[in-house]
């Protein structure tokens, strides 16, 4: 699996090895790909080398608003008419709450006297010696701190006990790059979504559609 967004390794499990952060990877393409478009003139070459390399289309906008000097809704209708990308047109549900979240990513750090903006988890994890009650293997939770994300799944499911231990952690997490990978549908059957808002803050996966972020 690609990463999905910056991997925080488990105190629980030793096992797995830090993933390099996607933002580096892609401030890399994004040169890269400024060079090839100034030098050969072809942007739908481009990306396709960037689809190649595992960016999804949040990011091809991203890399379309900055080489291409064009506006957001310009970027994305570029990339999702694109023939790269032609495959996707009936599945873009999330492209546009990932894409508001590549470009949060892509600002500056804030300075510590400025609140954190909340972050998008993804956490799974491992019920295999749990003894306490049921919950949700894979959980989908926005806040600004990871406490706060554990805080409010112990809430939901564990009666505000402590969580199962976590088999894998991951911070400002791709929502596109969940779906390509099959952690869960964008709808379903009857073409419901099946996840709520990752950009609002709570809980979005498993969704509760009783309530409202």
């Amino acid at each position: 699996m690609r990463s999905l967004g910056r991997w925080v390794p488990s105190r629980m499990r030793k096992r797995h090895a830090p993933m390099e952060p996607l933002t580096t990877r892609f401030d890399t393409a994004l040169t890269h790909a400024r060079k090839v478009y100034e030098r050969d003139g072809d942007w739908e070459a481009v990306l396709a080398w960037l689809r190649a390399e595992g960016f999804g289309q949040a990011k091809a906008c991203l890399a379309t608003c900055r080489v291409l000097d064009v506006d957001l809704n310009e970027a994305k209708r570029i990339v999702t008419f694109s023939p790269t990308w032609e495959d996707r047109l009936e599945s873009n549900a999330a492209l546009e709450e990932a894409l508001v979240a590549a470009l949060e990513q892509s600002a500056d750090a804030p300075s510590p006297d400025i609140p954190q903006r909340p972050r998008r988890y993804w956490i799974e994890f491992d019920y295999g010696d749990w003894f306490g009650p049921p919950g949700p293997v894979r959980i989908g939770v926005t806040s600004e701190t990871v406490e706060d994300a554990l805080t409010q799944i112990a809430d939901r499911w564990f009666d505000g006990g402590s969580p199962p231990p976590i088999e894998r952690l991951i911070e400002d997490v791709d929502v596109n790059q969940l779906i390509d990978d099959g952690e869960f549908p964008a709808s379903d059957s009857r073409g419901h979504p099946v996840y709520g808002v990752p950009a609002s803050p709570g809980i979005w996966y498993p969704w509760d559609q009783t309530e409202t972020h």
